[in-house]
């Protein structure tokens, strides 16, 4: 149906092309039509055909805000950038009078939450500081909330947890009264956000803090689930969760993230898609943790290994789904291409006459036959290259799996290791390990033949970020962190080598050092990545290093970047890893 809607409309245009325009409002409606509809590549199209050169301003800056919604759609990285730098272009075309103010406001609003989407949070501060300043200058008072919103949500991510606070609820007070019950729900959401890690700013006052935290969580999961926002409930769920396990009340954490559980499936059926893989990796560890609250320790290594199922599953479907359109945009442009020649030389058929059609006819019949020959050839080759690519990555992935969930499985069997006096099942607890090891076994069987996804697509900030969190949920082991890399400056193939790196430092620890405690510094400075790793474990001697598949990993990931790689270590006195990584070669 798509590949028909394609074609009709490139004939469509094509014959506006030859008789009358369409007006700007016409294609602009149409072109917002087929976004509404998820279909960004015929709002491309019709783009394509929207004429600006007699456009008023804001004619000019709508045009540009929908080709930056269209890119966004896109989700990637390359589209945000694209679509911050149309949004930018929209603000500069505005002179800053009270007339324009609020259109200046939103424009720097969305440029704003789009590097907020990026993690880049010192962009996202000025742009939202901007909008902030537009609202006060031009004394837009109804509008003031949206800004105390989103520089509270700055606040956060620069962990500045009262300012956080403090701004939503300048927000809440501005909004009594008001018929937004979603913005609302979203304050009362990074209240209790902020009201959850508070705890770790100001000791002393645990109950305190998390009890504020509660209250706000359930004010926003009431006004979502009033409002029918399925997404917004499963979010405030997860917050409940995590604010559940810190209050050690196992059985309220499990009961709101299996209400999550049931919401995220019945959201799949009604869309026909499976959700984000955050959105699993957040709900089962969090289920993991509460179960083991509880002692149900078969439950919280289930929901720990579905945790790894559906993540893993969800991102091969994605990379499906990923080969499947690359195969349909090649059929979609065959079917253009085609669709175009015919209308060209449809156009030109009336216009000849007999001599003149014989050669058009011997002309066309030689194109076509050329044209058939260049796809074929082209076809072969693309095959040729995907299969090639392919198995370069699954040999790739076969070294890489070790390093992945490896860890985390070690984790869980560490981590239930510590409960072995407090099992009255001693047999269900030993099958429980036996279940571990077979899964160990598993792992190495299937990383010769399976292609994990991407690590990257998280953005090596996140993806590391994401791991620490994951040790800390499922050990004791305490870790501190400091990773300051900005999200686009180091390309994809390097950013999987040092989530690796950065992967088998944590493993080595854990399964080899038995640590307490780590230290990871992750910076940018001077086009060099300098990672630098301490644990406080039984250390090694490097004279006796053994070859396996621990330092030797490391070791060749960094040659393969061609970085440096210290190692200072002596029994019984920790081991500190520096390496520093090149980024501009």
């Amino acid at each position: 149906m798509r590949q028909l809607f394609m074609i009709l409309l490139a004939f469509f245009l094509m014959k506006n092309a030859f008789s009358q325009e369409y007006t700007f409002d016409s294609l602009f409606f149409a072109a917002n039509q087929q976004l509404a509809n998820g279909d960004t590549d015929s709002t491309f199209l019709i783009i394509q055909n929207i004429d600006t050169s007699s456009t008023s301003t804001y004619q000019r800056v709508k045009y540009l805000s929908l080709i930056s919604e269209t890119h966004l759609k896109s989700n990637t990285s390359n589209n945000r950038e694209r679509a911050i730098n149309f949004l930018i272009e929209a603000l500069k075309l505005l002179k800053a009078t009270e007339e324009n103010a609020l259109i200046m406001a939103e424009l720097n609003d969305k440029i704003g939450e789009v590097y907020d989407l990026m993690r880049q949070k010192e962009s996202s501060k000025i742009y939202f500081q901007s909008a902030y300043n537009l609202r006060i200058e031009y004394n837009l008072k109804e509008e003031l909330y949206k800004s105390y919103i989103n520089l509270g949500i700055n606040s956060y991510r620069f962990g500045r947890l009262s300012d956080c606070i403090d701004f939503n609820r300048k927000a809440l007070t501005l909004l009594e009264g008001n018929r937004s019950a979603t913005d609302i729900a979203k304050c009362h959401f990074w209240l209790g956000s902020a009201y959850n890690f508070l705890i770790d700013e100001v000791p002393g006052n645990l109950d305190t803090y998390l009890d504020s935290a509660v209250y706000h969580a359930k004010a926003s999961k009431n006004l979502y689930a009033n409002a029918g926002d399925t997404i917004g409930t499963i979010q405030v769920n997860s917050l409940l969760g995590s604010i559940y396990t810190q209050q050690e009340n196992g059985p309220a954490a499990i009961a709101v993230l299996l209400e999550s559980v049931e919401l995220i499936d019945s959201l799949e059926k009604s869309r026909g898609q499976k959700m984000e893989h955050e959105v699993y990796a957040t709900t089962f560890t969090r289920l993991s943790r509460a179960y083991e609250l509880v002692g149900d320790f078969r439950k919280a290594l289930t929901y720990s290994n579905q945790r790894y199922s559906e993540v893993i599953g969800i991102l091969m479907e994605k990379e499906r789904t990923r080969v499947a359109q690359i195969t349909e945009d090649y059929r979609t442009d065959k079917q253009l291409d085609q669709a175009e020649q015919t209308a060209f030389f449809a156009s030109r058929k009336a216009r000849l006459f007999s001599i003149g059609l014989i050669i058009l006819v011997i002309a066309l019949l030689i194109s076509y036959l050329i044209f058939i020959q260049t796809l074929q050839k082209k076809k072969l080759e693309n095959l040729q290259a995907m299969v090639m690519g392919e198995e370069q990555e699954r040999k790739r992935v076969a070294k890489d799996l070790h390093d992945g969930i490896g860890v985390l499985l070690t984790s869980v069997k560490l981590r239930l290791s510590n409960f072995e006096d407090k099992v009255e099942d001693q047999e269900g607890y030993r099958e429980s390990l036996a279940q571990i090891d077979n899964a160990c076994t598993e792992v190495r069987r299937i990383s010769h033949n399976m292609v994990p996804a991407s690590l990257t697509k998280l953005g090596l900030a996140e993806a590391i970020l994401d791991l620490l969190d994951n040790v800390k949920a499922s050990t004791q082991l305490k870790v501190k962190e400091e990773i300051a890399v900005e999200e686009g400056i180091i390309d994809e193939e390097k950013e999987v080598l040092i989530y690796r790196i950065i992967q088998e430092l944590i493993n080595n620890s854990m399964k080899y050092a038995h640590a307490q405690t780590i230290a990871l510094s992750v910076t940018l400075s001077n086009s060099t990545l300098s990672i630098q790793y301490k644990d406080d474990g039984k250390g090694f001697d490097k004279t006796e290093i053994k070859e396996g598949l621990g330092l030797k990993s490391i070791a060749s990931r960094v040659d393969i970047l061609r970085g440096k790689l210290q190692i200072q270590s002596a029994p019984g006195n920790g081991a500190e890893f520096n390496i520093n990584i090149p980024i501009d070669e």
